[in-house]
């Protein structure tokens, strides 16, 4: 099997978040309940989520307004292009 080449930077990361994770089980183990409760966490959770799919909503219908001016503007110039064919 072929092996993907590895960057330096991401064998520290790996370790890094091996250190990490028995660290959150331990947390998770003792049920300590956080700074956040989970009621709180979830209409956060909710309030991002649907924070995201606006924004994606906006992004779309920004780009289908540039995409409608774009071919009105090609629309236009082959218009004229046509046009100006004929008068010459």
């Amino acid at each position: 099997m072929l092996s993907m080449p590895s960057l330096p930077g991401i064998s520290y990361f790996r370790k890094y978040l091996l250190r990490l994770v028995p660290l959150f089980i331990l947390e998770l183990e003792m049920g300590t309940r956080g700074v956040i409760g989970d009621k709180w966490s979830m209409r956060i959770l909710w309030a991002c989520a649907i924070g995201s799919a606006i924004g994606l909503y906006m992004v779309a219908v920004e780009r289908q307004t540039q995409n409608r001016h774009r071919m009105l503007a090609e629309s236009l110039e082959a218009a004229e292009a046509e046009g100006a064919g004929d008068e010459v």
